[in-house]
């Protein structure tokens, strides 16, 4: 009888171990925190390494983060669940909010900026002063005047160097500079449209991004506007390529800076599970100028931007 009891016991432990390995397996090995879903360049980024995540079959925690509190309260939430990678697009957030993370040695992986961290692991983006810097040689070669130029409140990470890269590329051209709220096509028509009405000569725009420049087509076209010469998005979406194919702006362009990116930093994340260290690896891609000439290469009908 005793021998059947002890057989029970040891039954149970075996049980019971096997439920606290199998609770363990459950963990997130990688927190996914992204900025929420505010436009559609920023579901697509969702979108894409998720599905890259499934892919390498990882255990995954997804976060999206309103504003800089609410991010560095996800961080501390990945921590207590244990993850061994954080794959972060910073919202407004510095090295305070990933110290702890560091501290309980989280591997760090940014996409677009490292907000301040200096011993991350590995940080993917597209060069955004190259990506001003292209678009103003793309304008520079047209004949346009003046031209519109749109700081975008959003996100002045991005918007500062690619205005700044823009202007040191556009030689003679006058320019307007203009406030843009969002990175939105609504915020986009409402800035075009009061460039409009406060310099009705205006015959170019930098939208710096490709949701605000469909914004200024739609602007372009209720002002019933024929004389504007050149507009000049930012990611490469395919509403965009379309509208590059259907438009009838003489020069219509963008500026590489797509959202599956993040995909390469899923890579990255994948070979630091596998025991790979990336110290301070810095992947640019390229801020490819995409116009009628070269876009058919790049229309992909399964691309979720």
């Amino acid at each position: 009888m005793k021998k059947i009891f002890y057989a029970l016991i040891a039954v149970c432990c075996l049980l019971a171990g096997c439920e606290r390995d199998s609770k363990k397996n459950d963990k997130p090995e990688v927190a996914l925190l992204m900025c929420s879903q505010t436009n559609d360049f920023r579901t697509a980024m969702t979108v894409y390494a998720k599905r890259a995540l499934d892919e390498t079959r990882l255990k995954y925690k997804v976060y999206a983060a309103d504003n800089a509190a609410e991010q560095a309260a996800q961080v501390l939430d990945a921590i207590e669940r244990g993850v061994k990678v954080m794959i972060v697009t910073p919202e407004g957030t510095d090295l305070d909010a990933f110290t702890p993370a560091l501290e309980a040695g989280v591997r760090l992986v940014f996409v677009e900026d490292n907000a301040g961290v200096a011993n991350y692991a590995a940080l993917v983006r597209v060069n955004n002063t190259e990506v001003g810097e292209n678009a103003g040689e793309y304008v520079a070669a047209s004949d346009a005047s003046l031209v519109a130029i749109f700081n975008v409140a959003q996100d002045e990470a991005a918007s500062d160097p690619r205005v700044a890269g823009f202007k040191s590329k556009i030689g003679d051209i006058a320019v307007v500079d203009k406030e843009c709220a969002t990175y939105t096509r609504a915020a986009g028509k409402v800035a075009a449209e009061e460039v409009f009405a406060s310099h009705p000569n205006v015959d170019a725009f930098y939208a710096q991004d490709d949701e605000i420049a469909l914004g200024v087509l739609d602007a372009i076209e209720q002002a019933g506007r024929d004389d504007i010469k050149v507009v000049v998005g930012c990611a490469g979406s395919q509403a965009f390529f379309a509208a590059i194919k259907q438009s009838e702006v003489p020069e219509l362009a963008t500026t590489l800076y797509s959202p599956s990116m993040v995909v390469e930093a899923v890579h990255v994340a994948a070979e630091i599970v596998d025991g790979d260290d990336y110290v301070r690896e810095i992947i640019e891609m390229p801020a490819t100028v995409i116009d009628k000439d070269n876009v058919d290469d790049y229309i992909d009908a399964t691309s979720p931007y």
